[in-house]
């Protein structure tokens, strides 16, 4: 590179010192005589100056004519376009230090401060108007002298870490410590020690003190239901001393204290609300959430809980617990059209003692019937329509005698047609009638239901009356006893007459002496008698095992066919039995000996029965039966079967099986019935033996089938086997 010579020229103000570049037409820097150093581009004349304007004092461009300058100071220098620089600036508008960067540059901050002590000042008009003193503080120059922004150029945001502090102020204009500029007296200021006030169109509106918060008598707390400058929906007001009101002209209301809220569809509230005509207090849900709480009222300490209406106490729940109303006997619970449905306690419901014409407890539809206390005997009475039907008395219930106690058909409570009915017929008599129809009365040993059980029925129909024992379904048939249990006797009774008696020994007594009788002639008769020791007719007693006829001359028996008497047995001197009537008796007299009559006829009435084929001699085929049965004559056996056992039918010699001669007699009914002769096993019928072929004699056809023959007759037993 080429430098022209460094001219030097004189004290004239003329450079004495200059440089160029080689092809430069203009000084790219010089310094004059009076030491002021100027830089240009070498192209055209110097235009950056630098000089001393005073004692100690540095001035950029104090030229005239010489335009804004501005010093830049290099944190880093790449090239012009990646550097890191602090820039001071001087234009028309004022003064400008910034830090820039361009390209690789690092953007750098800016710091103003003194190093040891001392202020920052701030100033215009040639006078400090903000400085940052030596304990960081950024203050006033003077107090309450300056602004931060005016109207048009305001500051965004002030942000602090601990406190504003303003002045005292006052709700008039120009006074309110923390107000807006385009109303100056509405904002909040210091009202006194510890209190803040809020005013507005410069009057108190309401303050915070140290423990309280308070406005004025005709605010109140408002909401909207959207953005905070809409349409208010919802006051809080003083009323009166004491008094918080939540009102809002003819609007009903709702107060609500949560449980839980998560939303508006999911939670659990109390609310106090008007609906209609009607004030509520409630417990609710929300419909997509929250569980239904219960609600307490009442008070913690042991004050009451008063109920009022129209202005007056009317029920209270006293500290204790109990439910009263605060005058006697003056209000209700429930009336005519709303009713308590039901009342539950759980030790006494005391009542006053009443009357029969107003029952302590009764009916808002019959008033005079009910339930009372009749005070003189400690009775509890039941009285319809004023007068007393029922007592329950110290130690029995009684009734008026006109009162039936009864049942009806149905489930319900009847009100008329009674089928069951219990009544008093007099004195000690309880009766059970109901009109002519009969009656039943029943004791149950086991019930299970209607088709299952044991019981004892005392029933009256068709003009009888029946004491039974009856069982169904999976009750047991059981015995039915009758009598006393001491030592007296059961009688029975016909005709408003004693007959006989079970007397306390065991024993069937008649009350009458020879006057009733046991069944009746030919008609209601006991089929047999079975008796242990002995039997007696008339007077005495006879020895065990016998039967005393006293005074009797004959044993009388009827004849089914004409009901003629026939005389079965007379007695004859002191120790002749005669058994049949007529000429023909069988006689037993005391040498043992046995007559039976004389003649053809002297077995008529012995050996002939009442009815054909009904009767038996024997019990059965094994057993109960006759050793043996001697004949003169025939045994003749019609329509019927002799069954014989094991040991056959002996006859004597010369006697004969004779068969009738019209039908005549088959031995074996049937081909697989077994019989045989002299002793052979009985077999069933052979069967048929093939007829020989015929024609040409055929001798050993004929042998074979003689000897079949032959085989047959001796398994049959009617010739010896070969």
């Amino acid at each position: 590179m080429a430098y022209d010579p460094i001219p030097f020229v004189d004290a004239a103000g003329v450079a004495v010192w200059s440089a160029k570049v080689a092809g430069d037409s203009n000084n790219r820097a010089q310094i004059t005589a009076d030491g002021q150093m100027s830089w240009g581009p070498g192209n055209a004349a110097v235009d950056t100056h630098m000089s001393r304007s005073g004692v100690a004092t540095v001035s950029f461009g104090e030229v005239a004519g010489a335009g804004a300058h501005t010093i830049s100071i290099y944190n880093s220098f790449t090239d012009a376009s990646n550097f890191s620089r602090f820039d001071i600036a001087a234009a028309d508008s004022g003064i400008t230090m910034l830090s820039r960067k361009l390209g690789s540059g690092v953007q750098r901050n800016v710091i103003i401060a003194t190093l040891v002590g001392g202020t920052i000042n701030f100033r215009t008009n040639n006078n400090t108007r903000w400085l940052v003193d030596s304990n960081g503080h950024f203050v006033s120059g003077s107090d309450n002298g300056f602004d931060q922004g005016i109207v048009g150029a305001r500051i965004r945001s002030i942000y602090w870490g601990t406190q504003a502090l303003g002045p005292v102020g006052a709700a008039t204009s120009g006074n309110v410590s923390y107000s807006f500029s385009g109303d100056d007296d509405m904002g909040w200021f210091r009202q006194g020690a510890d209190t803040m006030a809020f005013s507005s169109n410069g009057v108190g509106r309401w303050l915070c003190g140290n423990s309280l918060f308070q406005m004025r008598s005709d605010y109140a707390i408002s909401w909207t239901s959207g953005n905070y400058d809409g349409t208010r929906d919802l006051f809080l007001f003083r009323d009166a001393a004491n008094t918080l009101a939540q009102r809002n002209g003819v609007n009903a209301q709702v107060f609500r204290v949560y449980n839980t809220f998560t939303s508006s569809t999911d939670h659990e509230l109390l609310k106090i609300e008007w609906s209609g005509d009607a004030c509520s207090i409630l417990t609710d849900e929300g419909s997509g959430g929250g569980t239904a709480r219960n609600l307490t009222i009442g008070v913690d300490g042991s004050a009451s809980l008063n109920l009022r209406a129209n202005g007056s106490n009317r029920w209270q729940m006293t500290s204790s617990g109990h439910f009263n109303p605060v005058t006697d006997n003056v209000y209700d619970q429930g009336n005519g059209s709303a009713r308590i449905r039901s009342i539950y306690w759980g030790t006494q419901a005391l009542a006053p003692d009443g009357t029969a014409a107003a029952p302590s407890i009764s009916f808002a539809a019959v008033t005079s019937t009910g339930i009372f206390r009749a005070g003189a005997d400690d009775s509890v009475n039941i009285a319809r329509l004023g007068i007393a039907q029922f007592a329950v008395k110290t130690n029995f219930v009684g009734m008026q005698s006109n009162v039936l106690f009864g049942w009806g058909s149905s489930a319900t409570v009847p009100s008329t047609n009674l089928d069951v009915v219990l009544a008093r017929d007099a004195a000690g008599i309880l009766a059970q009638r109901n009109g002519t129809n009969p009656q039943v009365h029943r004791w149950y040993g086991t019930f299970t239901n209607s088709s299952n059980y044991e019981r004892f029925t005392i029933t009256t129909s068709a003009g009888v009356t029946d004491l039974l024992q009856e069982q169904a379904g999976t009750g047991t048939a059981r015995g039915l006893r009758i009598g006393p249990s001491g030592n007296g006797s059961m009688l029975f009774h016909s005709n408003s007459t004693d007959h006989f008696r079970l007397t306390g020994g065991g024993n069937l007594t008649w009350d009458n002496d020879n006057a009733n009788d046991i069944g009746a002639d030919d008609a209601t008769r006991p089929r047999s008698g079975f008796f242990g020791t002995s039997i007696s007719i008339g007077t005495g007693v006879p020895t065990s095992g016998g039967l005393r006829l006293a005074n009797a001359t004959a044993i009388i028996g009827r004849n089914a066919a004409d009901s003629a008497q026939v005389v079965m047995m007379t007695f004859t001197g002191s120790d002749v039995i005669n058994v049949g009537g007529g000429s023909t008796p069988i006689t037993f007299d005391t040498s043992g000996t046995v007559t039976m009559g004389t003649g053809t006829t002297a077995f008529r009435g012995i050996a002939s029965f009442s009815a054909d084929n009904l009767h038996d001699i024997g019990a059965t085929a094994t057993t109960l039966r006759p050793r043996t049965g001697f004949f003169g004559t025939s045994v003749n056996v019609v329509n019927g079967s002799v069954l014989l056992d094991t040991n056959g039918i002996t006859m004597g010699d010369a006697k004969n099986i004779i068969f009738n001669a019209t039908t005549g007699t088959k031995i074996g009914t049937a081909t697989t019935q077994k019989f045989a002769f002299w002793n052979s096993t009985p077999v069933v019928q052979p069967v048929h033996i093939v007829d020989p072929t015929g024609g040409s004699v055929i001798d050993i056809e004929c042998r074979a089938q003689l000897v079949l023959l032959l085989a047959d007759q001796a398994t049959l037993g009617l010739q010896a086997a070969a």
